[in-house]
């Protein structure tokens, strides 16, 4: 029996074939294609929007006065808006949350619009440095302390769970050997952190860091103020006397005597403190209204140094 085999619908079928092998394989190749090119353009996004978010963490820790970083509420994420120069796809959100002891934690979302869409968040973990020990009481003295019936001395209990002073804190904290002469009710400590050069910012890395800090006035010699405003630290290396009203908030460090001239009134919201251990007192207050504050004291301690990022304290979450 013979088979007759029609072979031009043989060379029919292998052309067919041949054609749709060929379709295959150019289609994978466009999809290949196709595949590639959205993979770098995504991943331009992802390099864009990581790019962006650690701008936008620098941008924050870059100007920590102008984000008011060392007054942020303790515990409590604090949102900014950082706006990317020469480009109007990318958007950076910064949640700064403060933590006890200085820390800072910052979370960067970058995101890059459109089609090829692309998310990148920075995690980082950053901290201001110490510039030295916060002041115990209301008045810290290295020497005798004497203050006549017209001070008045307050606690502010209230504040951050971090720096917030205790109901029974005390008012005087003065170093072994000193002595005080105060009005009834002034609760008076002796410590011997009092007898520190490190508490009253003496030691050579202090006056460093004290050194050209926007916060910091520091005044040569002994000075004579005679009223106004306050608001940080001011260093006086040498005696410092009050003739008019002074209302400062913040820190008060003096290597001299602190006394109110007549006249003179201290009203200070914070905290203030002498190095001088003598030949005579440290303080001769006559007039004077304290209200202890270790918040506000803390706050301008931050305020001193721009906070640096911790190594190795540092995560990109990739989308």
């Amino acid at each position: 029996m013979k088979i007759l085999v029609n072979r031009r619908g043989i060379a029919l079928v292998a052309a067919l074939t041949l054609v749709t092998l060929s379709g295959i394989v150019v289609a994978a190749l466009v999809a290949s294609s196709v595949a590639s090119q959205r993979a770098i353009r995504l991943g331009r996004s992802g390099a864009t929007a990581l790019s962006n978010a650690e701008y936008g963490v620098s941008t924050i820790l870059a100007a920590p006065a102008a984000y008011q970083l060392a007054t942020l509420p303790l515990g409590a994420p604090q949102h900014f808006d950082v706006l990317v120069a020469q480009t109007s796809t990318v958007s950076v959100d910064v949640a700064v949350t403060r933590l006890p002891h200085g820390v800072l934690w910052l979370v960067a979302d970058a995101g890059v619009a459109g089609v090829d869409s692309g998310e990148r968040r920075i995690n980082l973990v950053a901290r201001f440095p110490s510039v030295g020990p916060a002041p115990a009481a209301a008045i810290e003295s290295r020497g005798d302390v004497s203050l006549a019936p017209g001070v008045t001395i307050t606690t502010d209990t209230a504040g951050d769970a971090d720096c917030a002073a205790g109901a029974g804190a005390p008012m005087v904290v003065t170093a072994p050997g000193a002595t005080v002469a105060a009005p009834p009710g002034v609760k008076v400590e002796t410590r011997a952190i009092a007898a520190d050069s490190n508490s009253y910012f003496l030691t050579g890395p202090q006056r460093s860091m004290l050194g050209g800090a926007a916060v910091v006035t520091q005044v040569a010699g002994d000075t004579t103020i005679a009223g106004g405003t306050f608001d940080g630290l001011l260093f006086v290396d040498g005696a410092l006397t009050i003739s008019g009203p002074f209302v400062v908030t913040g820190l008060v460090v003096a290597t001299g005597l602190i006394r109110t001239a007549a006249g003179g009134a201290l009203n200070s919201t914070g905290a203030i403190v002498s190095a001088h251990a003598g030949p005579g007192p440290a303080f001769d207050l006559k007039t004077a209204t304290i209200r202890f504050n270790p918040c506000v004291v803390a706050a301008v301690l931050r305020r001193v140094l721009p906070p640096r990022r911790v190594r190795d304290r540092s995560w990109a979450e990739l989308f």
